[in-house]
């Protein structure tokens, strides 16, 4: 009985290890994209951030996102993590919804504000940022959009502050369109700056009052509804 207690309990141990939260900046092997974000279970961590919740969508589907660290220090600033993606998409057009949780691990209320850059070639990425869960149709509720912007017409790597100032936690969703048959991306950042940055050219968002995000059951179907329309 005690060897079969001791046995369960090292299988519960290892089941625990295996599902922690890993290294966001791990190299990949040579020639690999690095970690699909849906097998991050319990997340990666950089930085004092953790990233975690991550979800794809895509209309048509088949889009595959994987995570590509940069690392610590954000590209406009020198506190923060730069967490870069690499993307396989369906041929274009196509409208991909990547959204994920950050959130710092001390529990300290110092994420200030996020920027995004990408390589694309005539490819839109819109970013809206909430500071609590989106529901399960994608809507971030009214009064609780701390950041809305796109790249373009934001040039890469362009800070926006948060409104309402410094969160422990944020929810972001990207919604990356590529709507032409032209279009094309491979890889996008996305920076997430901490406290104690002073940036007088920051951007304060004008949050509105109503967004719906294309995620989830009724993001997907109002995504096939676009394309059917095409």
């Amino acid at each position: 009985m005690k060897t079969e207690i001791l046995v369960a309990s090292l299988l519960a141990l290892s089941t625990i290890a295996s599902a922690a939260a890993v290294d966001c900046a791990a190299p990949a092997p040579i020639g690999a994209l690095g970690a699909n974000v849906t097998s991050l279970s319990m997340g990666c961590f950089g930085g004092g951030l953790l990233f975690d919740g991550f979800a794809v969508h895509s209309a048509p589907l088949g889009t595959n996102v994987y995570v590509s660290a940069i690392g610590t220090g954000s590209i406009i600033g020198s506190q923060g993590y730069s967490l870069g993606f690499q993307i396989l998409t369906p041929t274009a057009p196509v409208d991909t919804i990547l959204q994920y949780r950050v959130s710092t691990l001390n529990g300290s209320s110092s994420i200030i504000g996020v920027d995004n850059g990408q390589n694309g070639i005539n490819t839109t990425i819109g970013e809206l940022v909430c500071d609590q869960a989106f529901s399960a149709g994608g809507i971030c509720a009214t009064g609780h959009v701390i950041a809305n912007f796109s790249n373009p017409p934001t040039p890469n790597n362009t800070l926006v502050l948060l409104s309402g100032g410094a969160r422990s936690q944020i929810f972001i969703s990207k919604d990356i369109a590529e709507p032409t048959t032209n279009s094309f991306i491979s890889s996008f950042v996305n920076s997430h700056q901490t406290g104690g940055f002073n940036n007088e050219t920051g951007t304060v968002p004008e949050p509105s009052t109503s967004l719906m995000f294309s995620f989830g059951i009724l993001g997907m179907a109002g995504l096939a509804r676009k394309f059917r329309k095409a």
